[in-house]
């Protein structure tokens, strides 16, 4: 896909950047955490279905359809849901991850 190779990255330095400031921001109360939002059901998803194919590699448009059919999309308000009930805390330096709640390692947002 045009331009992944820049979501990607931006993304990874991103989370680079939340891992090495914690230190920095010390004793003045700024947090700085990361969120993976997961797989959501977005705009973005049904546009890469629909005009994916030849565009990308067929590995990856296969893995857009299939995690469409399989249900594996989480809904906008679910991972919102799961940003909002960890914020307010003292964690710094963390990879929130809205996966985490379906695998136990986080509440689970409704």
């Amino acid at each position: 896909m045009i331009g992944g190779n820049v979501y990607v990255a931006t993304k990874a330095a991103l989370e680079a950047h939340t891992l090495t400031s914690p230190p920095n921001s010390t004793d003045t109360g700024v947090t700085v955490n990361a969120f993976r939002p997961g797989t959501v059901d977005t705009a973005m998803q049904a546009t890469i279905r629909q005009k994916g194919a030849g565009q990308l590699d067929e590995p990856t448009y296969t893995r857009f359809v299939r995690n469409h059919e399989e249900g594996r999309l989480i809904t906008p308000e679910r991972s919102a849901r799961s940003l909002v009930d960890r914020l307010g805390g003292d964690a710094s330096g963390q990879i929130w991850d809205a996966s985490d709640a379906d695998r136990g390692s986080a509440p689970v947002p409704d």
